[in-house]
């Protein structure tokens, strides 16, 4: 697709994203379904299906959709904030004070959308195990391994629902994730 038909696409998708916001701004307030959410009349999720179907690539549509989605609840999808990468980064490292002692990874909020890493360090000699609980990461049968300098990543909400543990004294791992501001 040329410049000018990408260009011709864009403002399509920016005027239905106009004639959505305008049909959402005048509804009633009490125009919603039941225990208060909201729900679309048939103008209103004729919009939403034309720009689903309008954006020549998958970033357009997600904008024009959240947008819709901004103008009817006031918010758009939870936790996305335009399509930018976050301008920051958060590393840390983490090593557990006792062998097979069950250690919490600190309390870091992990964008929507980006994964922690957890990788163990590359000095590393044994096992690093990997859990969601003290009793699971203390048990090599519930618990995901590392061996030095192998990483793995888990989209979460926040680092801190991961427990780690060591089966040598001083051995940890660094973590790292981008961070939306201030991490």
């Amino acid at each position: 697709m040329g410049d000018e038909a990408k260009a011709g696409v864009a403002i399509g998708t920016t005027a239905l994203i106009a004639a959505a916001v305008a049909i959402l701004a005048n509804r009633p307030k009490g125009a919603g379904g039941p225990s208060g959410q909201t729900s679309l009349d048939e103008a209103a999720m004729n919009l939403l299906l034309a720009i689903a179907q309008s954006g020549s690539d998958i970033e357009q549509r997600i904008a024009a959709t959240n947008a819709l989605l901004g103008a009817m609840t006031g918010g758009g999808l939870p936790g996305v904030v335009g399509l930018e990468n976050p301008p920051e980064i958060t590393a840390f490292r983490v090593i557990p004070v006792a062998v097979n002692f069950a250690t919490r990874l600190p309390d870091r909020k992990i964008p929507y959308g980006m994964e922690l890493v957890i990788k163990a360090e590359n000095t590393n000699g044994g096992i690093i195990y990997v859990a969601n609980s003290a009793a699971e990461v203390t048990n090599p049968n519930s618990s995901y391994t590392l061996i030095g300098n192998e990483a793995v990543e888990y989209k979460v909400s926040t680092s801190y629902h991961i427990w780690i543990s060591s089966t040598v004294l001083g051995e940890g791992v660094v973590c790292t994730v981008e961070q939306a501001g201030g991490g």
